[in-house]
This record gives structure tokens, sequence and C-alpha cells, in this order.
């Protein structure tokens, strides 16, 4: 995707230096490097969870380059933390115009591979992305209470489980209209 980078908004003024922060993020060869990279990211498009109307893109993005990262910069790609941000902050006039449920069109973008990581290691932050992503698609609610089911099945160590069980209590809890 092509964006006008230079023209988007975040909380730095310009977005231009985003894609290489992103790219960085990606391709990262040390843990160091990729968490550098976030950093870059962190703080620039968002702060403390208010969003900027540059994370839209980033999302886009890091959910694009998601299946040719490496370890390292995967790991990082999916913090969870723009899919639990919000967009209602006093800084609008000077981060733009900002839209939680875009971004989240761009994550739930990414529900294979979040599927994938649950199903094959037990990725805590893959399972905060599954339900975030069956919270904002009604679609794909019942698949993801299915896959965090799975996954309850499979866990054995007692904080994921615990995250588990409190995601799947979340999501039908959606479901039913509480």
């Amino acid at each position: 995707m092509d964006y006008d980078w230079a023209a988007l908004r975040c909380f730095a003024g310009s977005a231009a230096g985003l894609p290489a922060a992103v790219r960085d993020l990606l391709s990262a060869a040390t843990g160091a490097t990729a968490e550098e990279a976030y950093w870059r990211i962190d703080g620039v498009a968002l702060v403390q969870g208010r969003l900027s109307e540059s994370c839209t893109a980033v999302c886009a993005e890091l959910v694009s380059g998601l299946p040719g990262a490496t370890e390292h910069g995967r790991r990082q790609a999916l913090d969870p933390q723009i899919s639990g941000g919000y967009e209602e902050h006093v800084d609008s006039a000077v981060v733009g115009p900002v839209s939680y449920a875009a971004c989240m069109r761009e994550i739930v973008r990414g529900f294979p591979l979040y599927r994938e990581r649950v199903e094959t290691d037990l990725d805590a932050s893959c399972v905060d992305l599954i339900l975030m992503c069956g919270l904002a698609d009604d679609g794909l609610r019942g698949e993801a209470v299915r896959v965090l089911e799975r996954a309850l099945d499979a866990a054995s160590d007692g904080d994921v489980r615990e995250l588990i069980a409190n995601s799947l209590e979340d999501l039908r809890g959606e479901a039913s209209g509480a």
C-alpha cells in the first residue's frame, strides 16, 4: 500500500520516519534491534494508547509484513497495543483524524497468522490479538472462540490459561450482549 507518510499526522509531527521504523522492526536480526525499531513507532504513531492518524497505515504495513518478518521482528510487531488503543483524546487537532475501527480492520487481516501462533506455541500476544479480532469483527467471533477453546485445552501454564479463559469470557459476553 502506498501512503503519503509525510502528510500523515502523528505525535511527532510528520510520520515520514515511520516506514523505515516498520521495515527495521520487521527485519530485525536481534531482539534489541527490534525493540529499538518498536520505540521509533511507539511514541510517534501512538502514545500511551492514544492513536494518531498514522496508526491505520502502520497497522496495514505491520500486518502485511508479518509473514516475511524475522522472529525478533514478528515478536515485537505482534504487540497488541494498537488494538487496545483509543481515538478519543484532546490531541485530535494535532494528530489528525483517528479511527480505531480502521486500525482494527487492518489488524483483523492478520487473524490467520495470530491463530497459527496460538495453535503452535500459545503466543500470549496472539491470544490478545485473537480476542481483539473477535470483538472487532462479528464474523470472526465464533472462530476466535473455537481457537481459544482449543488453546485452553492445550495450555498448561497457569498465566496463559487465565489469559485464555478471560478472553473467552469477554468474547462470550459480547456474543450474548452482556
